[in-house]
């Protein structure tokens, strides 16, 4: 079976040898003819740059003028006289831009091409791919087509892409609206793969080269959570609040997530929220604790913000939260801390009177709007019970600045770790999700 058919890997190498890469790479042009027409558009860029420096004349097709149509993709071939187009370029991806020296010429010496891409009878592009530019051997750059010299026009110079600038495209094709389904798919599978198994590729290794783009600052803290993480299991991103969080393991808080807000200036900020206390289950395992409110609001001291997080569920689905004035943060702690079997399931009837007796304490605020929403997702529903939940949230902002420059030195790793276990501090327990 062909090894580019996307079930048919290279079972013999290691995930990470460099040909499972250009394999990947392959598969990835051979099912997203957008990600192809990207990765030519960079190779014609390269050859007119070393055209205009080493004043070469020769001419290559716009991609709409290609044999499309006639596609066929191939890797690790050594013989390939058969596949051939009138027209060979070849082209070198790897780390960074390597300087090379010589013309592309014909060669003798014995070759096994990494890859090789043919558009019919028009134009093949010879792919050699070198994941790091110092294993460069410069002569692999000239294929051996002696055999072909009066049926081919070899161009002169070579192109030279980086997995940077591949990684890069992929990741803004995929999140604009250009594709979707399958494609999409297999362009994410693509760069999840490379994050896993070629990270020192990325064009996102700190959070100032992804020039402050939405997309490459998630791929960026999903490399930082995978970092910090003590396995993959220990952290995940939830689609519906579109947060990376860790699983902490801990009956009181089940996940420290990193909120990112983006601003109409195109500046962005996180946030490191701990809510405890999030479930029933979590409120009563966290004020059993007896953890005064003092050691609480000393974390603001730090940088921290604290609000109350009183809310009402009902089979695992939040339904309606509530307010607390600043003045009354305190006594809200308190009184939980203090009323400990109230933290419990409610019939209908009962939790409205008990919200009443709630809003006259100054618990929790209830205007007009949320008077609505009571009704609208209590009063009026066939809902029996419904669970208390009065937890609150531990709140660290950080700014787009700070967390670049953090990064920029390779500190923001360590800096995130200290701040997750600052405010977890509060339970005394060890951590052991994190490295």
């Amino acid at each position: 079976m062909n090894h580019l058919n996307y079930f048919e890997p290279y079972q013999s190498k290691s995930v990470r040898h460099e040909d499972n890469l250009t394999r990947a790479f392959l598969v990835v042009l051979r099912h997203s003819i957008s990600s192809l027409m990207l990765f030519y558009d960079q190779a014609i860029k390269s050859c007119i740059a070393t055209q205009s420096k080493k004043g070469k004349t020769f001419s290559l097709p716009f991609f709409c003028e290609l044999d499309y149509k006639n596609l066929t993709y191939h890797t690790q071939k050594s013989d390939v006289s058969d596949i051939i187009g009138s027209s060979v370029l070849s082209i070198l991806i790897t780390d960074e831009h390597f300087e090379v020296q010589k013309d592309i010429e014909l060669s003798t010496r014995g070759a096994r091409y990494d890859g090789i891409i043919s558009f019919g009878d028009q134009l093949s592009l010879i792919l050699e791919n070198k994941p790091k530019s110092y294993n460069t051997w410069e002569e692999q750059l000239s294929p051996n087509l002696e055999k072909l010299s009066k049926k081919i026009d070899l161009i002169p110079v070579h192109a030279i892409t980086t997995w940077k600038e591949i990684i890069k495209n992929l990741s803004t094709l995929i999140s604009s609206e250009q594709v979707s389904g399958s494609e999409k798919l297999i362009i994410s599978d693509f760069l999840d793969f490379v994050d896993q198994n070629f990270p020192f590729l990325n064009p996102y290794d700190n959070l100032r080269q992804c020039k402050r783009d939405s997309y490459l600052i998630d791929r960026r803290i999903k490399n930082i959570f995978s970092e910090l993480a003590l396995n993959e299991n220990c952290f995940g991103y939830h689609s519906r609040w579109k947060t990376f969080y860790f699983e902490t393991g801990f009956n009181e808080i089940r996940m420290v997530g990193l909120e990112k807000s983006i601003k109409d200036d195109n500046d962005y900020s996180f946030r490191l929220c701990l809510y405890y206390g999030d479930t029933m289950n979590q409120s009563r395992s966290y004020f059993q604790n007896n953890i005064p409110f003092t050691s609480v609001i000393k974390l603001k001291k730090n940088g921290w913000d604290y609000e109350s997080n009183f809310h009402i569920s009902s089979i695992n689905s939040n339904l309606i939260w509530f307010n607390t004035k600043t003045e009354y943060e305190k006594d809200y702690y308190d009184y939980w801390s203090n009323n400990q079997d109230k933290i419990s399931q409610m019939k209908k009837q009962e939790l409205i009177s008990y919200l009443t007796i709630l809003r006259t304490k100054n618990l929790i605020s209830i205007d007009k709007e949320k008077q609505q929403d009571i009704e609208s997702v209590i009063i009026n529903t066939n809902r029996a019970t419904f669970n208390i939940c009065p937890g609150f949230g531990l709140l660290f902002p950080i700014d787009s600045n700070t967390a670049e420059e953090l990064d920029s030195e390779n500190k923001f790793l360590e800096y995130l770790k200290g701040k997750i276990k600052e405010g977890l501090s509060i339970l005394h327990k060890e951590i052991l999700f994190l490295k």
